[in-house]
């Protein structure tokens, strides 16, 4: 019940889902625990209420992992982006998520727009120093609003291959 869930907690909770997804069979409870600075019996405790709203996560040799296709992945990224105070409008825009690399690159971002500092984003096969500012969804695709090179900018998410 999302009542009795503190917003840190979920959260933390979408944000795990998200590095799982992205990277299947790399994470471990310790390393789940080391990231986000909180205890293993937390993150086991995270683990067990994902589960319970139906996140298909399995362990398999201590390493987590998440069932390609898993519909929670597209209520996480509606979730997740309501949860970060992006305003009104984005919201109500977002779609489905269409890979789970979605999903964490979202998550990325918005931690980047939250504590404005710029990233540098592989754009089209270009890395590019960016301040991003905020999400939008447009002509059919979520993006990115970014600062770059003294101008705003809309980067397509999908486009963006990696970011560091």
């Amino acid at each position: 019940m999302l009542s009795k869930v503190r917003i840190s907690d979920l959260k933390r909770q979408i944000e795990i889902t998200a590095m799982i997804a992205e990277r299947n069979n790399y994470y471990t409870k310790y390393d789940l625990a080391v990231h986000f600075i909180v205890d293993e019996t937390r993150i086991h405790r995270d683990i067990g209420d994902l589960r319970k709203i139906g996140v298909n996560i399995h362990s398999r040799k201590s390493r987590y992992s998440i069932e390609s296709g898993d519909n929670s992945l597209r209520r996480f990224m509606r979730l997740y982006v309501a949860l970060t105070e992006t305003d009104a409008e984005t919201v109500a825009a977002i779609e489905p998520v269409h890979t789970p690399c979605m999903l964490a690159r979202t998550v990325k971002l918005n931690r980047a727009i939250q504590s404005r500092r710029n990233i540098q984003i592989l754009h089209e096969n270009v890395w590019k120093e960016i301040k991003p500012t905020g999400l939008c969804y447009t002509n059919n695709e979520y993006c990115l609003i970014a600062e770059h090179r003294n101008e705003m900018t809309l980067f397509p998410i999908r486009r963006i291959k990696n970011m560091r």
